[in-house]
C-alpha cells in the first residue's frame, strides 16, 4: 500500500506538472498569434524552462520506479502490477496524462505552424523590400521608370 501511495502521489504531481505545460503551450500559441515580441520572448523562455523541467521530472520518475522495485517498466506495466481500486486510480491518472500530452503536442504543432507562417510572411516582405529601387534621395522608384527617364 505504501508503494502504491508513493507512486500514485508522484504520478498525480507528474500529471499536474504536464497540465501546467499544456497551459504554457496555449500561452505560447496566443503570444505567437499576437505578434507581440515581449509576449513571444516570455513564452519562449517559459517553453525552454518547461523542457528542462520535463527532463528533470522524467529522471525523477525513472528513479522512483527503480526505488519502488518497478525497474524499467512503463506506466501501463506498472498499473498491471496493482489490482482493484489502486489499478483504477492509476489508470485514471494515465488516461488524463495521455489526453494532456496529446493536447500539448497539438498546441505545440499549431504554434510551429503559426511561427512558420509568420516567418514566411516576413520573408516575403523582406524580399519585396529588397526588390525596390531607391533614388539618390532615398525614395522608392519603379525600376522601369528609371530607364525611361534617362537622357541619351
Amino acid at each position: 500500500m505504501e508503494r502504491f501511495n508513493e507512486y500514485y502521489d508522484f504520478m498525480k504531481d507528474y500529471l499536474s506538472f504536464f497540465e501546467g505545460v499544456k497551459d504554457n503551450e496555449r500561452i505560447k500559441m496566443n503570444a505567437l498569434l499576437s505578434n507581440d515580441i515581449k509576449r513571444i520572448e516570455t513564452a519562449m523562455q517559459q517553453h525552454q524552462s518547461d523542457v528542462k523541467k520535463i527532463e528533470l521530472i522524467e529522471k525523477q520518475r525513472r528513479e522512483l520506479s527503480e526505488k519502488l522495485g518497478f525497474g524499467k517498466k512503463d506506466f501501463s506495466q506498472i498499473i498491471g502490477l496493482f489490482e482493484g481500486e489502486e489499478r483504477n486510480k492509476l489508470a485514471g491518472v494515465k488516461n488524463s496524462l495521455q489526453i494532456t500530452v496529446k493536447n500539448i503536442q497539438y498546441l505545440n504543432r499549431k504554434s510551429m505552424e503559426i511561427a512558420n507562417m509568420q516567418l514566411n510572411y516576413y520573408g516575403e516582405l523582406a524580399a519585396d523590400e529588397e526588390a525596390r529601387l531607391y533614388n539618390a534621395k532615398g525614395k522608392p522608384e519603379v525600376a522601369a521608370a528609371n530607364l525611361l527617364n534617362t537622357k541619351v
